[in-house]
């Protein structure tokens, strides 16, 4: 045993206090930015919420931002608070290292993933320019002019719709979602100087089909469908599928950004009720789109047998083992948008407020992470 040491001692209380402190300092922001919207539409207050915010951070070592993500400040959520996965993304990325780590970089690069698409008969959206520290490296023969058409610039690398902007044409400017307007020689200067910081890809933008339009605010809402092999690759079956969406004035129906996500029954394509984290309109789940009033809770999604097909077909020509797929339909039919290997538990916890434990999946990745880790 080691000697007790008065500085050691010292040292470790201090960092205790500090976290401690800070954990409160976190919480009581929290509490001051969202605490009067939880109490008004739920009635719970704020001496409770401060609480459950600080076990949150104290005891179940979970960052406070999940108090609304999983909504916690509902008893029926509340319940759960001990067995929701908090960080399950990190074991998604860790079967991809065990299995086809090559791979990675083929998903989680855009650029890669759409000539990977492209020369595999897959439909997605058009990459038309790809820009990499202030330069343009694709088109690799020729300079790139922008066409008259409505555009998306994304990261190339990243997720969670971080940088992600569409901009509408109107002759002669591209309008973004904020009211700002470029020319052509403007837009493309944007896109140069933002290449600088990371690496970005122009695509052709893509619109919701009629059937769907009412789930967006124009913005592309998409479905996230999220695919596994079974551990002797004799199949592939859908684990959970949600419906993102878009609202206000955002160009993402990402989760992160604060978009709508509601689940899909898989064998009925019926959606349920949906849930924000960033409160909208005051809100934090809704029946009804905010913005366009469709009726989201009941409403059974067109063409989504079509869809779920799409995706299961799609990750045939991938070797990965557990893929979130984005796939939409649009004007155009149904495209994949993006593969999604960071997927994460909580896009199937926060809709359905129960443990993602629950589903079969861990023991299907105690297979599969056991499978290739004895392969090795």
């Amino acid at each position: 045993r080691e000697p007790f040491s008065l500085n050691s001692f010292w040292n470790s209380f201090k960092n205790d206090v500090l976290f401690i402190s800070r954990q409160i300092y976190i919480a009581a922001k929290q509490l001051k930015a969202f605490g009067p919207h939880i109490q008004k539409e739920y009635g719970v207050p704020f001496y409770v919420q401060f609480y459950r915010l600080l076990y949150l951070t104290l005891v179940v070592k979970s960052n406070a931002e999940q108090f609304r993500k999983r909504l916690l400040f509902k008893n029926s959520s509340w319940y759960y608070v001990k067995q929701y996965d908090y960080g399950q993304t990190h074991t998604q990325i860790q079967l991809a290292r065990k299995s086809f780590p090559d791979e990675i970089a083929i998903i989680e690069d855009k650029f890669r993933f759409y000539k990977h698409c492209k020369n595999n008969e897959i439909k997605t959206p058009e990459v038309l320019a790809v820009f990499s520290n202030g330069k343009q490296i694709y088109p690799e023969n020729r300079p790139f002019v922008l066409p008259s058409e409505d555009l998306f610039i994304k990261e190339r690398m990243g997720g969670k719709g971080n940088h992600a902007k569409k901009f509408s044409y109107s002759q002669p400017f591209y309008g973004s979602a904020n009211q700002e307007k470029y020319t052509k020689q403007e837009l493309l200067k944007f896109v140069i100087d933002e290449s600088q910081r990371y690496d970005l890809i122009v695509q052709r933008s893509l619109v919701n089909h009629d059937q769907q339009k009412s789930f967006t605010n124009g913005a592309l809402s998409t479905c996230r469908i999220v695919t596994v092999k079974k551990p002797d690759q004799s199949d592939i079956f859908p684990l959970f599928t949600v419906l993102r969406m878009p609202c206000g004035s955002k160009d993402v129906d990402n989760y992160a950004q604060g978009g709508l996500l509601s689940t899909i029954n898989i064998e009925t394509g019926m959606l349920g009720r949906a849930v924000t984290y960033l409160p909208y309109k005051g809100r934090f789940e809704f029946d009804k789109h905010p913005d366009t009033h469709q009726k989201i809770s009941g409403f059974r999604l067109p063409l989504w047998r079509e869809m779920l097909e799409f995706a299961i077909e799609s990750h045939k020509q991938f070797r990965s083992l557990a893929v979130g797929w984005d796939v939409c339909y649009s004007e155009k039919g149904i495209y994949l948008i993006e593969g999604n290997l960071r997927w994460g538990s909580s896009l199937y916890e926060c809709p359905e407020q129960k443990p993602f434990r629950e589903t079969c999946y861990p023991a299907v990745y105690d297979a599969l992470i056991s499978k290739y880790s004895n392969d090795e």
